[in-house]
């Protein structure tokens, strides 16, 4: 398709990840940030066989937005720093996992070159479906369960569900404008 039509898979990526870091990290304090790691990591994974599989455009935009909620991991990685680590240390974990996103968006550019010149588009997600599920992995077999919190706040859900609807229904209409 055109440039116009194949930016909306990176849109609906980085569209979903803004739009749920902080439902994600609610939810980490609420239900244990382990927990709620695995659930999103899933997801990420679902994203990404759904991106593997896709043989329309709507459905690898669905699967990269899918994709996008693994981003949303990097504020609940930071609670589960402030939780695991000494206090002295907290400022050090947080600088270094800082780093992560920075260095793997980087990477990112370069790897998925080599993959689509050597492969296929199709690389890309194979690439990614791996990292997530090792990501999966290594959440499941190293980090213990984390507390949750009986909080008398409540979700906005309603809000969550229509925040990034809304933030692409703007972007749509900048688009074509």
């Amino acid at each position: 398709g055109s440039l116009d039509t194949v930016i909306w898979v990176i849109t609906a990526n980085f569209l979903v990840a803004g739009s749920t870091a902080a439902l994600v990290g609610r939810l980490g304090d609420m239900y244990g940030r382990r927990r709620v790691l695995i659930a999103v990591l899933t997801l990420a994974c679902v994203g990404t066989l759904i991106s593997i599989f896709s043989t329309q455009f709507i459905y690898l935009v669905i699967g990269r937005g899918l994709e996008g909620i693994g981003i949303s991991l990097v504020p609940l990685s930071f609670g589960l720093v402030r939780e695991r680590m000494p206090s002295d240390k907290v400022a050090t974990g947080i600088g270094l996992l800082s780093v992560v996103p920075i260095a793997m968006s980087v990477l990112a550019l370069p790897i998925g070159g080599v993959l689509v010149d050597t492969f296929s588009w199709r690389s890309i997600f194979y690439f990614s479906g791996m990292v997530n599920a090792l990501a999966l992995l290594v959440v499941w077999r190293v980090i213990t369960p984390s507390p949750t919190t009986k909080s008398l706040a409540k979700v906005d859900w309603l809000g969550a569900l229509m925040f990034p609807p809304a933030i692409a229904g703007i972007l749509y209409a900048v688009s074509i404008a």
